[in-house]
């Protein structure tokens, strides 16, 4: 055989046809890469999201607590104390809970969904947060009783300091953040998939909601 060994041309070894890789192996290696990178970026905003809205939601609670519960057992003859002094975070904390609850149970789709059917709470609550304000200052002025007891809460460690008239601001900050969270998993989620469907067009909601 001419000193050359089968299999080998001039001493190089020979390859055959089906050792090259196919054209449609070559073009899934950077499909698939790319669906690593949109999921590993996926993940850590997902994980991010349950953890920040653990946090909002017992934020929530605590102004729920602090100054509509107990605000409304200790001042319930100021007329103030029927119309409530949250505007609606004692109605939105419940929506927040149930929305903490898909995203903790891996069922984030359908969370939003669900939530962004009561995003009137917000836009209410965003509505009436300059006339609860000034309701609120006007007791400060006028009771002294409301007055002491919006010290005493505001002294109060959980509250880290912050006062109603700033707490009352958590919401409006939160709605818009829902919109960055859902920008950035739309943008992460392989096209054509079911959570690509059902997250389309929802990170629109908060904005438009809030702008009326």
């Amino acid at each position: 055989m001419n000193g050359t060994s089968a299999g080998f041309v001039h001493g190089l070894p020979l390859v055959g046809v089906s050792e090259f890789p196919s054209s449609a192996a070559i073009m899934e290696s950077p499909v698939r890469d790319q669906r690593r990178r949109w999921e590993r970026k996926r993940g850590c905003t997902a994980r991010e999201l349950l953890e920040t809205e653990r946090a909002y939601v017992e934020e929530l609670e605590l102004i729920t607590k602090f100054y509509d519960e107990v605000f409304r057992a200790r001042c319930g003859n100021i007329k103030l104390a029927q119309e409530g002094i949250c505007g609606t975070i004692p109605t939105i904390v419940k929506v927040n809970r149930s929305l903490l609850m898909s995203l903790e149970h891996n069922m984030m789709s359908s969370g939003f969904h669900n939530f962004s059917q009561y995003l009137h709470l917000y836009k209410k609550h965003a509505d009436c947060i300059g006339a609860t304000k000034q309701a609120v200052q006007i007791q400060i002025k006028k009771k002294k009783s409301f007055s002491r007891f919006m010290k005493l809460q505001e002294s109060r460690p959980e509250l880290q300091g912050r006062t109603l008239v700033n707490l009352l601001e958590l919401p409006l900050h939160r709605v818009m953040r829902y919109r960055h969270y859902l920008q950035d998993l739309l943008e992460n989620t392989f096209p054509g998939s079911s959570d690509s469907t059902h997250l389309n067009g929802k990170d629109d909601v908060p904005k438009a909601c809030l702008m009326g």
